[in-house]
């Protein structure tokens, strides 16, 4: 997604809801729609700059040294999904890293595949915690902890355009 093709989406959207706000006069209504339609464009937005991140080839050296030290080995380029504003789980391709197998031999080799042998390294790199921007995770832990639970916790985010279920609000914190 190119910048002058966001802004221009940006543009056609304070238009539309000018032109609804004339129409219905409802001053929470525009509010409501301007903040989830920037919402949506700036995640969009994000999304593509953090998948371009990833996938520079500059960045790829950075992270094999990194991941080495944690004793795993790049094994290419994986879809997976970040939330970043609001919550929505959004799909972006980034390298993945798994356990690199040991050079002893110890044993007889055991050919069943082990899951959680690897991790999407650069999401690590860029800041992000179980694939969740720092951000969102500050503000859904300050929601469970200020709110007596999980139900109220997840109303409370709602009305700030984060919208999760209970049981991601419960894996998150």
């Amino acid at each position: 997604m190119e910048f002058t093709s966001t802004l221009n989406e940006i543009n056609t959207l304070l238009s539309e809801t000018t032109a609804d706000f004339q129409k219905y006069l409802n001053i929470n209504t525009l509010c409501k729609q301007l903040r989830d339609g920037f919402l949506t464009h700036m995640e969009a937005y994000l999304s593509t700059v953090i998948e371009n991140v990833l996938c520079d080839p500059e960045l790829l050296p950075k992270l094999k040294v990194g991941a080495g030290r944690m004793g795993l080995r790049f094994n290419g380029y994986r879809p997976t999904s970040i939330r970043l504003l609001t919550g929505k789980p959004i799909k972006i391709q980034s390298p993945y890293f798994a356990k690199a197998n040991s050079k002893r031999r110890s044993g007889p080799k055991s050919k069943k595949r082990k899951s959680g042998t690897g991790q999407h390294f650069g999401l690590d790199y860029l800041g992000f915690i179980s694939r969740c921007s720092t951000l969102l995770m500050s503000s859904v832990a300050q929601a469970t902890l200020l709110c007596p639970s999980f139900d109220v916790a997840q109303k409370m985010l709602e009305f700030h355009a984060i919208n999760l279920n209970v049981k991601t609000i419960h894996s998150i914190t």
